[in-house]
């Protein structure tokens, strides 16, 4: 999976059946891909796919996602419609409280959910029955962005006087 970052105006990406375990950083690059499928692969979690912001259809299904937590960083992808994580022990495991999760964690954006349509009622109940939980990771990610924004203040102040001193450095 080498070399993907050049392809940067790719808009659909499928890479099934390859016995994929982890995801390279290089897919951060891919800015414009909307489609994204790894279905039938080894992935145990789906870091780096929370970068690709303008997803929108994504299908993981039949891969080796066990826990609910390696669904949660998703919610990233605001443009995301369509899931499919069927087939994973975190689907078989957990049922219900499988799809339940989903549907809070990842809001009222998903219209689709394992080929099934979401039902916006359940969707709200899903969000009600999770309430405490999302307030907390709302906060938990809102510090987190604070955190992001000032480090990058700060690497921007870092380099504007880093460019002064080296002006002032060659003019002496």
């Amino acid at each position: 999976m080498a070399n993907l970052d050049h392809l940067k105006t790719l808009t659909a990406l499928d890479l099934s059946f390859n016995r994929i375990a982890s995801l390279p950083e290089s897919l951060k690059a891919l800015n414009e891909l909307r489609e994204f499928s790894l279905f039938s692969n080894e992935l145990v979690d789906l870091k780096v796919i929370d970068e690709i912001k303008l997803l929108s259809v994504l299908n993981v299904g039949r891969n080796k996602i066990a826990t609910l937590d390696a669904l949660t960083p998703l919610r990233k992808l605001t443009q995301l419609r369509a899931l499919n994580a069927a087939g994973n022990p975190v689907a078989d495991k957990y049922g219900d409280d499988y799809e339940a999760h989903v549907l809070a964690y990842l809001g009222a954006q998903i219209k689709w959910l394992d080929y099934r349509v979401v039902d916006n009622e359940k969707t709200v109940a899903c969000q009600e029955q999770f309430r405490n939980e999302l307030e907390l990771l709302a906060s938990t990610e809102g510090t987190q962005k604070a955190e992001a924004e000032q480090a990058e203040r700060d690497k921007a102040n870092h380099l504007a006087l880093q460019k002064i001193y080296m002006f002032e450095a060659a003019t002496l």
